[in-house]
């Protein structure tokens, strides 16, 4: 059961996540994009991966790996790397996440 409910609440703050990031990209002057807001969802995740199997616990370290090094130059529209980096790992966070929940069925 605490597996089932970290996992979607883990689907629930990527999305907020994805959210800030959308904004910090594509409207950097707009709030919602702030860094600080993308923290607590980052960390949230990190705390709700605690419960989960192994393969989303590492993969929710390398969401707090990434977005640390990457967030500060996601509004920058010269940097494209940044923007995949984040949003690749919270496709790899979604993805491990969606396994561990279908294992469970």
């Amino acid at each position: 059961r605490n597996i089932r409910v970290a996992g979607m609440e883990i689907i629930q703050e990527l999305a907020q996540l994805q959210q800030v990031v959308f904004f910090a990209r594509f409207e950097p002057e707009d709030f919602r994009g702030d860094a600080r807001v993308g923290w607590a969802h980052v960390l949230a995740v990190h705390d709700y991966a605690e419960v989960m199997p192994g393969p989303v616990r590492g993969a929710a370290d390398g969401l707090v790996t990434i977005w640390r090094g990457n967030f500060a130059a996601l509004s920058d529209q010269d940097d494209q790397q940044s923007y995949r980096e984040v949003d690749g790992q919270i496709e790899a966070v979604k993805a491990a996440t969606l396994a561990a929940l279908a294992e469970l069925d």
